[in-house]
């Protein structure tokens, strides 16, 4: 249901007030998302979401080595291991957490975690900890040929996820999220899912669903909301023009910020015009 209120319309001013207090909010969370972002910080969301990959990529590779790999009758695989864990472990011991940077740069790759914050100490420190348990299921598996799954139990559920084959495969991404549900629907429907897919994957990159935090849905969302009207058409296409402006969701919501800005300015700038023809204008 949509209120449809006049410009002409007196409101309360105590409605006036508290919509006033909510876009500020909003607006300055979306504020913050966006300089954490630009900052290259991480929340303790993204770094749980990212430590998970981790652990659910390195298992089923521990899985595949086990079922696929020939049998390792030099010992390579087991010495392999024993190197890579006493690099983790020396890392550690020295505070050497630009390492993180290489045992951790294809699951914040997934993530869409910058690089540069997996080298900040207290993220360094989960991951290098995170695989050093992980390479001791590696070498229980190759040494006793112990089950992978039931080894690593513990560390799956503590990141939620259950000790099952079907928790290895790959996370669902945003636009692999998006063909499900639009392929399940009218071709109406379908249309507007993958469109707001396509924003989705415009703001945040194709990282999986489950990377995005509450706070982040929430300044999406809100960033939708605000959107100028008929921003989908601005594109100069016609079947005169195939090539059209190449412009972002994000360059039509500042143009239209910009616009607004500038009318509010002159408006109020205008010591001749009544209040009734502020507001009227607005």
């Amino acid at each position: 249901m949509f209120l449809v209120v006049s410009l002409r319309t007196d409101l309360p001013e105590e409605a006036l007030r508290r919509s006033v207090i909510l876009r500020d909010a909003l607006s300055e969370r979306e504020r913050q998302l966006m300089q954490a972002h630009a900052d290259g910080s991480v929340s303790e969301a993204q770094v749980s979401t990212m430590l998970a990959e981790m652990v659910r990529a390195t298992i089923a590779q521990i899985v595949e080595q086990q079922e696929q790999a020939p049998p390792d009758e030099g010992g390579a695989a087991l010495a392999e291991i024993a190197a890579r864990r006493e690099a983790v472990t020396g890392a550690l011991r020295a505070r050497n957490w630009p390492e993180a940077r290489t045992v951790a740069r294809d699951a914040a790759q997934t993530c869409a975690v910058p690089e540069e914050a997996l080298a900040d100490p207290g993220v360094a420190r989960q991951i290098l900890l995170t695989m050093r348990r992980l390479l001791d299921i590696a070498e229980v598996a190759e040494r006793d040929f112990e089950d992978p799954l039931r080894e690593g139990r513990d560390l799956l559920q503590e990141f939620g996820l259950p000790a099952r084959r079907d928790a290895l495969r790959p996370p669902m991404t945003l636009s692999a999220a998006t063909e499900k549900a639009a392929a399940s629907t009218s071709k109406e429907v379908a249309k507007k899912i993958r469109t707001l897919g396509r924003l989705a994957v415009e703001r945040f990159g194709d990282v999986p669903v489950a990377s995005l935090s509450f706070d982040e849905v929430v300044g999406f969302l809100e960033f939708i909301w605000w959107l100028p009207k008929h921003w989908g058409r601005a594109h100069g296409k016609n079947r005169f023009n195939s090539e059209g402006r190449d412009l972002t969701a994000a360059d039509y919501r500042a143009k239209a910020d910009a616009h607004d800005a500038a009318l509010v300015e002159e408006v109020f700038g205008d010591p001749g015009m009544s209040y009734i023809e502020r507001r009227r204008t607005l």
